[in-house]
């Protein structure tokens, strides 16, 4: 008996000291980890610097390097640090209300959702550049309206360029971060043009999105800084439409009362999948195109 009791407590304090040399080091490893991922995001900020003033197919593949790059950079740092990465966890709800609990869940999976659209492949349907901002329509499609249930069009984009600040708020001892992006989404227009060319109707609203995430790494670190990114959901389009010209007003306020004003504008054929189907009625605006006047002699 007289050995055990020497042994046991010099193998207790073994086992102690490994349980704390073993936390220190998933503690050293989780430190590495945010460190080397707040240097991936200033350096990705950087890199989208010419993607965001460059319109056109240079643009869209200036885009399209550097989400791939920074896809495969968190991946790497994800291989680095594989015990801090498998740990991270999306922090609990702190809402006591259920309704806001329920958003950050949809949110969450919006964030999850967007993420695998990413590493599916980048590829705006539609892409601009205006004011140091850029906009990628990522695609437009069919699909139940998440709140009518109804049939809608849904149009998923990435807004590049838009600054973002910390504030602090005191409260005590403590002071409260948040992360502000100055963005607002001010119009989201639409104009259908019949197979003649003329107006047929308009659809014009606020702009606003149904989702969106002005810091999307706030839900998940792997989605890449300074994107915003967002859904709007939209009527489908008249029959009558042969082509649409969509436009996105957009204001990013400064420190001052000094505001960016880009405007986006496109041009495209309606799809056949964007209309609304046989025998359904068109509810926005239609216009009567008054006869061209006949040409003086």
């Amino acid at each position: 008996m007289k050995p055990l009791r020497v042994i046991l407590p010099v193998v207790l304090v073994g086992v102690v000291v490994l349980l704390v040399l073993s936390r220190l080091s998933r503690g050293a490893e989780a430190d590495a980890l945010r460190v080397e991922r707040e240097a991936l995001r200033r350096e990705a900020v950087e890199r989208g610097a010419v993607a965001r003033g460059l319109s056109g197919p240079a643009g869209v593949e200036e885009a399209q390097a550097v989400v791939r790059w920074w896809l495969d950079a968190v991946a790497a740092l994800r291989n680095r640090h594989p015990g801090a990465a498998a740990a991270e966890a999306p922090a609990p709800s702190k809402a006591r209300q259920p309704e806001k609990a329920s958003a950050e869940a949809a949110y969450r999976a919006y964030a999850a959702e967007r993420l695998d659209a990413l590493r599916a492949g980048y590829a705006p349907l539609l892409s601009a550049a205006d004011q140091g901002l850029r906009l990628d329509v990522l695609a437009i499609g069919p699909g139940e309206h998440p709140d009518t249930h109804e049939r809608a069009l849904r149009l998923d984009f990435a807004l590049w360029g838009a600054p973002r600040r910390l504030e602090r708020d005191a409260q005590g001892a403590r002071a409260a971060v948040r992360v502000v992006v100055p963005v607002a989404f001010r119009q989201l227009a639409f104009r259908f043009l019949d197979a003649a060319g003329k107006t047929y109707g308009e659809m014009t609203g606020s702009g606003e999105p149904y989702l969106v995430m002005k810091d999307p790494e706030r839900l998940s670190p792997e989605l890449p800084p300074g994107v915003v990114l967002g859904t709007w959901w939209v009527e489908p389009f008249p029959r009558e439409a042969a082509r649409v010209e969509l436009a996105v007003g957009v204001q990013v306020q400064g420190l001052t009362s000094a505001a960016l004003t880009p405007a986006f504008r496109w041009e495209v054929p309606v799809r056949e999948d964007w209309k609304l189907r046989p025998g359904e009625t068109f509810r926005a605006e239609t216009r009567e195109v008054a006869p061209e006047a006949a040409p003086a002699r």
